[in-house]
């Protein structure tokens, strides 16, 4: 007479080795079906006395996530193979769906059956046990990361597919720029990662036209404008009509999504910084590089992330070869301002053509065209730290910002006198040469033109030109300051 197991003890029918086996709740937040673990012993009645405190660590280990924050339970990593195998269930769609069966219902045509069949067989393996379902029928159960993986599989085939999972595809048939890419993966991964902290979780079909509507107002409710959330939900419109016509997706949940902008709340007025605010953030502590790019920008008025993309090979003592930019009027040459030139010396010493002239500066893996974001962020925490900070209440953006510096300079090419036109040129604007003369026939101002013009840019008197000594960024350490004091910390 074969002996009865006690509760939770296990063993593989192709090991030797006892195990623990707890069945995990719904709505405990994990993913498994069970939880299985091994109690390190082939002796059976060494197993039974081992497994109360194994099944008691196990049970822990569910309460645990059971009380846990859902926003806060761990999320797993999107590995190469599990990118892999999203491709392959998006293959397997459209082929069912080419073979006309219907892959919602997984209707899959009987000439694709036997290969199907193998398909699935290959991710879940041999059943492991049985267990009783609610009807009283046996259903066979797999070992658990290979059921995980066999379900998901099935789940994509059906169209269960995680927002940014054909974002390669989009970009493949659509010929986008740099920065719509990086807005669309921004727009992408934030809707997904407020989608992983709902029930429905990170799933296509899952985003009703109620569901994208409250998360639109919860994008609103943030510290962003109305403009960047516009921006986000018409980057998402754009890219699921895409997906409809690829059969990814049944309906457009952003369509009418966009908000209007309340009274009382729209943006700053933009403004140039003004003298003082100049000279105090120029003479203020902070990151080196904060200090070379904030040089940079007011004595060339090049854009923050025109300067985070400049190479080497983009730059000599003479002039900064603008290459890739917003318009075709930005890809231009920029004069080097003469008190300029010791700072491009000492960026260019040593390195090879293709490297950044400010090399620290890293892209968020979001936004690989943002090498200047980072910088941006230290920027608005360093003008908070020195008191050159101006927004009014209600309002969601400060008055004055980097792109200040790029006013400030046009500015005073203005008051000097410069002619719009060669303003235009230098600062890579279409206005200022939609004179039809301009357009239609002229081939530029000369390169003496624009130097003359640069040079005619002055510092305030008391606005040192060099870059103080500081940290680097990203060298590990911390800048901010307080009460006039500069303080690193690791």
């Amino acid at each position: 007479m074969s002996r009865v197991n006690p509760p939770y003890l296990w063993r593989h029918p192709r090991s030797t080795v006892y195990q623990a086996r707890v069945r995990v709740p719904p709505g405990a937040g994990l993913r498994s079906s069970h939880i299985v673990r091994s109690l390190k012993t082939r002796d059976r009645a060494e197993a039974i006395r081992r497994l109360p405190v194994v099944v008691a660590e196990i049970r822990l280990e569910i309460e645990a996530a059971r009380r846990a924050d859902p926003a806060k339970r761990p999320k797993p990593a999107v590995s190469k193979e599990a990118e892999r195998e999203l491709q392959t269930a998006l293959w397997w769609r459209q082929r069912i769906i080419k073979a006309g069966g219907d892959p919602d219902r997984e209707n899959v045509p009987d000439e694709l059956w036997p290969e199907w069949d193998r398909e699935l067989e290959t991710r879940y393996g041999e059943p492991v046990d049985d267990d009783v379902a609610p009807n009283g029928e046996l259903v066979p159960v797999y070992d658990l990361l290979r059921e995980r993986r066999g379900n998901n599989f099935r789940a994509w085939v059906r169209g269960a597919l995680p927002i940014s999972s054909s974002l390669d595809r989009y970009f493949g048939e659509e010929d986008f720029g740099d920065s719509y890419r990086s807005r669309v993966k921004l727009a992408t991964s934030r809707a997904a990662k407020w989608m992983r902290n709902r029930p429905e979780g990170d799933n296509v079909r899952a985003i009703t036209t109620p569901i994208a509507a409250e998360y639109v107002d919860a994008l609103a409710s943030g510290d962003i404008t109305v403009e960047t959330v516009n921006s986000h939900v018409s980057a998402l419109h754009a890219y699921w009509k895409w997906m409809i016509r690829r059969g990814l997706a049944d309906q457009n949940p952003w369509r009418d999504q966009q908000r209007s902008v309340k009274r009382g709340e729209k943006n700053a007025r933009k403004r140039p910084f003004t003298d003082d605010e100049v000279i105090k953030l120029l003479k203020g502590e902070t990151y080196r590089t904060l200090h070379d790019l904030m040089r940079l920008a007011i004595l060339s008025g090049m854009r923050q992330d025109e300067i985070a993309s400049l190479r080497v090979r983009n730059v000599d003592l003479v002039f900064f070869t603008i290459e890739d930019a917003k318009t075709p009027a930005g890809v231009r040459k920029v004069p080097v301002h003469p008190l300029l030139k010791p700072l491009v010396e000492r960026r260019l010493a040593g390195k090879s053509p293709d490297s950044f002239l400010i090399e620290e500066l890293k892209a968020p893996p979001s936004r690989e065209s943002r090498r200047g974001a980072k910088a941006g962020e230290r920027f608005t925490a360093y003008q908070r730290d020195i008191g050159v900070y101006d927004r009014l209440e209600g309002r969601r953006q400060a008055n004055a910002d980097f792109h200040s510096f790029r006013r400030w300079f046009i500015t005073k090419l203005e008051q000097a006198g410069v002619a719009p036109q060669i303003i235009a040129a230098i600062v890579g604007h279409e206005e200022g040469r939609d004179f039809l003369a301009l357009v239609r026939y002229s081939g530029g101002p000369s390169e003496t033109q624009l130097h003359d013009a640069v040079e005619r840019v002055l510092l305030p008197s008391d606005a040192p030109s060099a870059s103080p000594d500081g940290p680097l960024m990203g060298a590990g350490s911390r800048a901010s300051t307080k009460q006039g004091v500069l303080r690193l910390t690791k």
